[in-house]
């Protein structure tokens, strides 16, 4: 059985990637990467803080890697950073990563060069997976998530902070991807086959961030 990294940032789609990587046999993941901003000990683009990064962790039982990325690092950089906190991996050889990426996306693009850079195979177990399908999955399976930011410039405030389920769904613009295929919104995963329990959390005030208007999230 092959090792794996995951890159996790607590998503729908993170949690989706990981549910098609748990039905290959043949890849098992080592450990969980976070990448945060240094700054607010955060995801910024869906607002999920690092104590409920580790709650997610923890209750699907798989270690976590957190890797803080100060705001004035330029790509380069960040990438450097990325090759020094995972060496130790490499020197396991646990070559490869798995990211959520759907197909022909932008940061598809740049996951699969930066991976290729620090000497890591990427995988995109999500690219070639039916978006409808890949839905209809995170309801059969009873996935729970929520809708933590959305793009101003694609959707209007009312749709933030809202379950993300059917009856949401059927509210969205036809030209709205399901799963936020270019970036129209982010999501928190908050239930799971994989969780132990529903992932507990409490919402903040909302601030923007350059086009995304962006719920914190907090602890209970």
């Amino acid at each position: 059985m092959k090792k794996v990294l995951f890159c996790w940032n607590g998503s729908i789609n993170s949690a989706l990637a990981l549910n098609e990587i748990q039905k290959n046999p043949h890849l098992k993941v080592q450990a969980l990467v976070t990448f945060l901003s240094e700054k607010t000990s955060s995801i910024e683009m869906n607002g999920l803080p690092e104590t409920l990064i580790i709650d997610q962790a923890k209750l699907m039982n798989i270690p976590l890697v957190r890797i803080f990325v100060p705001d004035a690092l330029n790509d380069l950089e960040k990438i450097k950073l990325a090759k020094t906190k995972l060496e130790a991996f490499k020197k396991a050889q646990i070559d490869s990563i798995i990211f959520d990426d759907l197909k022909n996306t932008a940061t598809q693009s740049f996951n699969e060069a930066w991976a290729k850079e620090i000497g890591f195979a990427p995988i995109f177990p999500l690219v070639d997976k039916n978006t409808e399908e890949l839905v209809q999955t995170f309801f059969k399976n009873e996935y729970r998530g929520i809708v933590t930011a959305i793009n101003l410039e694609k959707l209007e405030s009312s749709f933030l902070n809202k379950e993300y389920n059917q009856e949401w769904l059927e509210t969205l613009p036809v030209h709205v991807s399901k799963l936020a295929h270019n970036a129209e919104f982010n999501t928190v995963i908050t239930f799971g086959p994989l969780f132990k329990m529903r992932l507990n959390y409490s919402k903040s005030m909302a601030h923007q961030h350059g086009s995304m208007l962006v719920t914190l999230l907090k602890g209970p």
